[in-house]
């Protein structure tokens, strides 16, 4: 995908989602995701590039009808030209929905 914003830089995006039931009220799910950020300044001139990497687990129990319970395990990753912005992150999730 490519979009702009009023913050002037391109994104290209490439992922995929994948699902699987493993059983009936039990649902798995992995997503990877990677994110190429170009920003540029007025004169179109490339001033930064970050390179964002995505992957994500999650598992879902179906307790009853209209209630379930998620569990989640997200890491990301941005790679950026510019000195002391790159960074890792470990994101556990619980969600409960009813």
């Amino acid at each position: 995908s490519l979009a702009s914003s009023s913050s002037d830089y391109i994104e290209t995006s490439y992922g995929t989602t994948m699902a699987h039931s493993l059983r009936e009220n039990i649902l798995l799910d992995g997503t990877l995701r990677y994110v190429d950020q170009e920003f540029v300044n007025l004169n179109g001139d490339e001033q930064r590039n970050d390179d964002i990497y995505r992957a994500g687990l999650g598992a879902q129990y179906l307790i009853d009808r209209g209630i379930a319970v998620r569990g989640s395990y997200d890491y990301f990753a941005r790679d950026a030209s510019v000195v002391n912005q790159d960074y890792d992150a470990h994101i556990l999730g619980v969600k409960l929905n009813y």
